[in-house]
C-alpha cells in the first residue's frame, strides 16, 4: 500500500496482487481484502475474488463478500459476477443465490443471463419450464418483452 495508486488505472498494487492469487489460492487474496484501499482498488479487489469463489463453487460466499461493499459499488460489483455465476452454477442453485442478491439489476442480469445462455454452457441440464418462470420473475419490467422475445425465438429453431 506504500505504492503510488497508479494513474493510468486508479487502480493499487494491491488489486493487482490480490488478482493473481485468485485462482491459486481464494482464501489468502480473500484474507488480503482488508489491506485494500477503498474507493476503485478495493471494486478491483473485490471483483477478483469474486470470481475465485465462484469459479471455486463458493457463488454464495461471493454474494455475502459483496455485501460489504457500499451501496453504489454494489451494482459495479454485482452486475460483473452475474455471467460467472450462470456459467459455473446448475439452474436449481441459481435459483438460490439469485434471491440473495441485493441488487434488484444484478438480480435480472443473473436472471437475464441463466435464460438466454445456459442452454451454450450446460446443453445436457437445460432449464425447465419451472426454472424459466422463476427466473422470469427476475427480470426487470424494461426488458422482460425483450427476453421473452429472444426465448421465443430460441424455441423456434
Amino acid at each position: 500500500m506504500s505504492q503510488p495508486i497508479r494513474e493510468e488505472t486508479g487502480i493499487g498494487l494491491e488489486a493487482t496482487i490480490i488478482d493473481n492469487l485468485k485462482f491459486s489460492d481464494t482464501d489468502v487474496a480473500l484474507g488480503l481484502l482488508s489491506r485494500v484501499r477503498p474507493g476503485k482498488t478495493q471494486l478491483a479487489a473485490f471483483d477478483s475474488v469474486s470470481t475465485g469463489l465462484i469459479y471455486d463453487h463458493r457463488s454464495d460466499e461471493a454474494i455475502e463478500l459483496g455485501k460489504r461493499l457500499a451501496d453504489a459499488e454494489q451494482i459495479s460489483y454485482y452486475n460483473n459476477l452475474a455471467l460467472d455465476i450462470v456459467i459455473h452454477e446448475p439452474p436449481k442453485k441459481l435459483l438460490e443465490i439469485i434471491s440473495n442478491v441485493p441488487v434488484k439489476q444484478a438480480q435480472s442480469k443473473i436472471a437475464e443471463n441463466a435464460l438466454l445462455y445456459s442452454p451454450f454452457f450446460d446443453d445436457k441440464n437445460p432449464l425447465s419450464d419451472e426454472h424459466v418462470q422463476a427466473l422470469l420473475k427476475f427480470v426487470a419490467a424494461d426488458d422482460l418483452k425483450r427476453i421473452n422475445f429472444l426465448l421465443q425465438g430460441a424455441s423456434e429453431r
